[in-house]
C-alpha cells in the first residue's frame, strides 16, 4: 500500500508538472504573440508618422503664413477705414464750403 500511495503521488506530481509545463508554454506563446503585435503596431505607427508628418509640418507652416496674411489684410482694412473716414470728413468740409459759397453768391446777386 505504501508503494501504491507512492505511485499515486508520483502520478499526481507528473500530472501537475505536465499542467505547469502546459501553462508555461501557453504563457510564453501569449507573450510572443503580444510582443509580435506590439512590434507590428510600432512599425505601423512609424510608417504612418513618417508618411504624414512632413505634410503636417507643411500644413502648419502654411497656416502660419495664412495667419500673417490675415493680419496684414486686417491692418490694410483698418487703414482703408481710417482713410475713408478722413475722405468723408473732407467731403463734409467741401460741402460746407460749397454751401457757404452758394450763400455768398446768392447774397451778391
Amino acid at each position: 500500500t505504501n508503494q501504491q500511495l507512492s505511485q499515486q503521488q508520483q502520478q499526481q506530481q507528473i500530472l501537475l508538472l505536465d499542467q505547469i509545463v502546459s501553462l508555461s508554454l501557453s504563457l510564453q506563446m501569449e507573450k510572443q504573440a503580444k510582443e509580435g503585435l506590439q512590434k507590428k503596431y510600432n512599425e505601423l505607427l512609424e510608417k504612418v508618422t513618417s508618411q504624414y508628418e512632413p505634410r503636417i509640418v507643411e500644413l502648419e507652416k502654411r497656416f502660419k503664413e495664412i495667419d500673417v496674411m490675415i493680419s496684414k489684410l486686417q491692418a490694410t482694412i483698418l487703414q482703408h477705414e481710417k482713410t475713408n473716414s478722413e475722405l468723408q470728413a473732407t467731403i463734409l468740409q467741401h460741402e460746407k464750403t460749397n454751401s457757404e459759397l452758394q450763400a455768398t453768391i446768392l447774397q451778391h446777386e
